[in-house]
């Protein structure tokens, strides 16, 4: 299946709940107009049935009434609820169709911070408002969204852990049904990201002196003893001593609501994420699995675990909401003065805590995991051209980096140009040349954006691509400081001694570097004499990749150099206009086209002056 049909696919299933949405939508306007027929109708019935049939006969209608309004209320609220249901869905699967179609109005606006010191998340646009992120990114929780993106940030890449979520995200892949039913439910709970860890802080900072049963004995005895005094009492066979036992009571229920108060008031403040998280739990544990036997090992802790954990969560939830219900004053005391129910939701309570303290942490970090799986499985499902990687390892296959037809995730389809791009040489450098808007710097982004993808464990833009575990670092997107009084140029300096500095340091791992238009912050002598020298000193290090410059000088280099290459892109002039193939080429670009930018820009320009 081609990405087309993956489009043309969910507009038909946008199309059909659409369809269905305003078939129900009808539905429930014709119950309202029943609601106000019926509700009406008893009434004027029953207040007649009252004056003229007397009271039993009004009763009766009385009650009938009230029951077929009941039951027509009832339904009519399932109904509501299918279509907020309809309403969410129409939503996941828009938004999908939206990723798929590069469609960045209609995506979730961004929430993560830019990290300016990261070795390239800026420069190839991971986070940000059209970012690679934002694109992949369907995880409800922010720990969730937060371990994707570290997935697409990582600098040092273990390969076990790249196969591993590569073989995980491959058998999630076609499990769409599953990712979106995720997705509807916890979206149907709460619009709001669930934050899990308010349950994790709740069950290790808590800090509650332990109920006995022995206390539970005491309260429940001086109930009791009371509830009878006071019986004999009401009877006229005995004096008011019930009320020695009730005080006692009192006394002692004012002593233990001051050791229970912290612990039911931060017990009231998780309710709602114990309900988010239980529903995720609860759908983990019927996913379908077979022929899926990595998925199934990773979700272990949660599906072979002795009792599942929306269960225990769900006790955890109907002891949460008993103490919710303390918070009406009446009831509070109705309730602790016929039977001890404080010191009986404490003793149930804490018991729950310690069956899932040890657990929930484990729990929690598998649905983290599996939110940012999905993300890259969804990421895959959308577009099924997409190529998973074959990652290299060993000495021996340290500078592999072989792509055939490679492209930028971020660009669509009609516009996307894809190249083969290949290191033949070991610690090789190449030099990309080539006009200005000739597709330089987008070539070299697409390198690296293809890159973090790999080591994600997510599919690459690509019909093929070999790659080797490299550190990655970019000096792409080099900016000024006015706050800091850092000049442009100098913001570029230090970028590219902290890309040499990791380039020293001793790893198993070879630095993949990119740089783009490298000392563009200063005139062009300077540039040329700093450029050489620069790559010079990279050429010795265990380093590969790619610069791209407008400084034709650096293409000398491949005669001096072993492991330096010379590739090109270039353009046409067609028509009084400027055409490019965004096509790489080997060897230097043989043409330049700054003078007829500019003549074509209409600015006094003479390619004689």
């Amino acid at each position: 299946m081609d990405k087309e049909l993956i489009i043309k696919s969910l507009e038909h299933q946008i199309y059909r709940l659409n369809e269905r949405l305003k078939f129900l939508e009808k539905r429930s306007d014709k119950y309202s107009w029943n609601r106000l027929k019926i509700f009406l109708s008893f009434l004027i019935a029953t207040v007649l049935m009252f004056s003229c049939a007397g009271s039993v006969l009004g009763w009766i209608l009385l009650a009938i009434g009230s029951s077929v309004f009941s039951i027509t209320v009832h339904l009519h609220n399932k109904l509501i609820y299918a279509i907020s249901r309809y309403k969410l869905y129409i939503n996941i699967k828009t938004s999908n169709l939206s990723r798929a179609q590069l469609d960045w109005d209609k995506l979730p606006e961004p929430k993560e911070t830019i990290l300016n010191a990261h070795p390239f998340e800026i420069d190839l646009d991971i986070v940000g408002e059209k970012s690679l992120h934002r694109l992949i990114n369907i995880s409800h929780s922010k720990e969730g969204s937060h371990l994707l993106r570290t997935y697409l940030l990582e600098t040092e890449p273990e390969y076990p852990k790249v196969l591993k979520r590569q073989h995980l995200v491959k058998e999630l892949m076609p499990l769409s049904l599953f990712r979106d039913k995720f997705l509807l439910k916890a979206v149907s709970v709460s619009r709001k990201k669930f934050e899990g860890e308010k349950i994790v802080s709740w069950l290790n900072n808590i800090e509650a002196k332990k109920t006995s049963l022995l206390l539970l004995l005491t309260a429940s005895v001086l109930i009791l003893s009371y509830a009878i005094l006071f019986v004999f009492f009401s009877l006229g066979l005995i004096t008011a001593v019930w009320l020695f036992p009730f005080v006692l009571y009192l006394i002692f229920y004012m002593w233990f609501s001051k050791r229970t108060e912290e612990l039911f008031k931060s017990t009231e403040l998780i309710d709602d994420e114990l309900s988010k998280v239980r529903i995720l739990f609860e759908h983990i544990e019927n996913i379908p699995l077979s022929n899926k036997n990595e998925v199934r090992k990773f979700l272990s802790p949660i599906i072979k675990n002795e009792q599942k954990p929306s269960l225990l969560l769900k006790r955890l939830e109907k002891l949460s909401e008993m103490i919710a219900a303390r918070g009406n004053p009446f009831i509070k005391i109705i309730f602790n003065i016929l039977i001890p129910y404080d010191v009986y939701l404490s003793i149930r309570l804490l018991k729950c805590r310690d069956e899932i303290k040890d657990n929930l942490k484990d729990w929690l970090n598998v649905l983290y995991e599996l939110e940012a799986l999905n993300s890259l499985a969804n990421f895959a499902y959308l577009n099924p051209t997409y190529t998973f990687p074959e990652i290299s390892q060993g000495d021996n296959s340290k500078y592999v980096f072989v792509s055939n037809n490679l492209g930028h995730p971020l660009i669509s389809e009609s516009e996307k140009v894809m190249n083969d791009f290949l290191l033949q040489k070991e610690k090789e450098i190449v030099i990309i040349t080539g006009s200005n808007m000739s597709g330089k710097s987008t070539f070299i982004k697409t390198i690296g954006v293809n890159l973090c993808l790999a080591y994600a464990g997510a599919p690459v833009n690509a019909n093929k691509l070999k790659v080797s575990l490299f550190r990655l670092f970019t000096c792409i997107k080099v900016t000024d400081s006015v706050t800091d009084g850092i000049s442009y140029f100098y913001a570029e300096v230090k970028r590219l001694k902290e890309l040499l500095d990791k380039a020293n340091v001793e790893c198993s791992k070879p630095l993949f570097f990119l740089i783009d238009e490298i000392f563009s912050g200063t005139n062009n002598k300077e540039r040329s004499i700093g450029s050489r020298a620069y790559i010079k000193a990279l050429a010795g290090l265990e380093v590969c990749g790619a610069v791209a410059t407008h400084d034709l000088n650096l293409i000398n280099l491949e005669k001096d150099i072993k492991c330096v290459s010379n590739f090109h892109f270039r353009e046409d002039i067609s028509n009084g206009k400027m055409v490019f193939d965004y096509k790489l080429h080997p060897g230097s670009c043989p043409t330049t086209n700054a003078i007829r930018v500019m003549q074509l820009a209409g600015l006094p320009i003479s390619s004689e002056q």
